[in-house]
């Protein structure tokens, strides 16, 4: 073999995909949280968000991994408990989309490149879309869940949506940190998408993730009322260390003293 086919060869191999990927490399790979839900044995399947919900993951630059899928689709339905097993193993938090969703109409008018097809699964780091998974080609559950695994990396942070996954978190661990969010008010997200996402998405510190709009709101008050913080706000960042509050900053009003809040610990 001459040594221009050589070459040929070696610049091909970097070309091939795996199928149903547009793109495969490090960079691509989401660093998700994991389920409290799950974890206490609440829930069992992927959190199901609406069309809101979704837009906002992607105007506040989120990091996360979507599911979607058609009601009476075969394909979706033979994927699904796939799905289902690998949040179990794995306790990953991933959403899930479908066209019962009333605004779906809306969400494909803005995004019809993402909702072409179904069953597919979306990975997007920072609003964007980084890798489309095209599930239907994945009809074996062994080689489903090995490429998920693939693109989904753990991690130390755990977001809570029930009382229950909240109590299982408390009594998991004495020493973390804490970030509230407030899903009516978007700038918390779009802060922990610059801020708080890059410090806290690689340590060993456990983190807790909360959007008080899952809550009710007795449960959130008192959660920070027994850190002594005002439960009027909705914006906490703060360290626990050995069950006793350490440090803590209300970010939307100084936000200048959260990096120096989340590293320090």
């Amino acid at each position: 073999m001459d040594k221009m086919k050589k070459a040929f060869l070696k610049l091909s191999s970097l070309f091939v995909l795996l199928p149903g990927l547009t793109s495969c490399n490090s960079d691509s790979k989401i660093i998700l949280p994991n389920s409290l839900d799950v974890m206490s044995g609440q829930i069992e399947k992927m959190h199901a968000i609406d069309g809101d919900f979704f837009d906002s993951l992607i105007n506040t630059k989120q990091n996360f991994v979507l599911y979607f899928k058609f009601p009476n689709c075969p394909t979706c339905q033979k994927i699904e408990p796939y799905f289902v097993k690998l949040i179990n193993e794995n306790k990953y938090d991933i959403y899930s989309y479908s066209t019962t969703d009333p605004l779906f109409s809306e969400v494909y008018q803005k995004y019809p490149e993402y909702f072409d097809v179904a069953p597919k699964t979306l990975f997007f780091k920072q609003g964007e879309l980084k890798l489309t998974l095209a599930s239907n080609k994945y009809n074996n559950e062994q080689s489903f869940l090995t490429s998920m695994n693939n693109f989904c990396i753990k991690s130390e942070m755990y977001i809570a949506r029930t009382t229950n996954g909240l109590n299982y978190f408390l009594e998991s661990f004495d020493s973390f940190s804490v970030y509230t969010f407030d899903f009516d008010n978007q700038t918390t997200y779009e802060i922990f998408s610059e801020i708080v996402y890059p410090i806290i998405s690689t340590r060993t510190t456990p983190s807790l993730l909360i959007d008080i709009q899952d809550f009710e709101k007795n449960t959130f008050q008192d959660f920070l009322n027994s850190y002594d913080l005002d439960s009027s706000i909705t914006s906490w960042a703060f360290n626990v260390e050995n069950n006793e509050i350490k440090n803590s900053v209300n970010y939307l009003e100084n936000p200048d003293s959260l990096k120096s809040l989340l590293s320090n610990f």
